[in-house]
């Protein structure tokens, strides 16, 4: 879905993932938790593939994430939606999704309930398709030093950072 989808439905969930109700996209606020998937992208020279989000969104926007990340809209699972977004938000498909782990956290605003998927990918920067509404850019980053400053928090990430840290088993 594209960044401007007021009106798509999110499930808020209890921590345990069970649905209490559903509200628009755009109704979204700290009260609440829904759930998200984060797709991490590393390729065989010790890289890992960010996506700079589209400065249009309204969480984070500008900000460096994990190549994908995705709201899990209305009954869809972690799964499909990992799917769905790797091939809207870059241009991959075909790809094996490895589950990582799930993890619970604070975002800047509300809380997420992550799934995490792993993926191994030598595509050049320029075989990516980047969806305009969702991402400003793509960049193959060296793995150690864009670990060491999620470590660090530093600014160019959001809170969402130290969660990956732990749900990729990068610490």
């Amino acid at each position: 879905m594209t960044a401007d989808n007021h009106q798509e439905l999110v499930c808020i969930v209890d921590k345990q993932g069970n649905t209490i109700k559903k509200v628009k996209r755009g109704e979204l606020n700290d009260a609440y938790t829904w759930k998200i998937i984060c797709v991490w992208i590393e390729n065989s020279q010790g890289q890992v593939l960010l996506q700079q989000r589209s400065y249009k969104k309204r969480f984070g926007p500008g900000l460096w994430t994990c190549a994908v990340e995705g709201t899990v809209e209305n009954d869809d699972d972690y799964l499909e939606t990992a799917q769905r977004e790797v091939e809207e938000e870059i241009g991959l498909s075909d790809v094996t999704l490895i589950p990582a782990k799930q993890l619970l956290y604070k975002s800047d605003v509300g809380s997420r309930l992550a799934q995490g998927y792993k993926v191994l990918c030598d595509w050049p920067i320029q075989y990516f398709t980047p969806q305009p509404e969702e991402v400003e850019k793509l960049e193959w980053r060296d793995k150690k030093a864009t670990v060491e400053q999620m470590k660090a928090k530093h600014p160019d990430f959001p809170v969402a950072g130290q969660a990956w840290l732990e749900m990729f088993d990068l610490v």
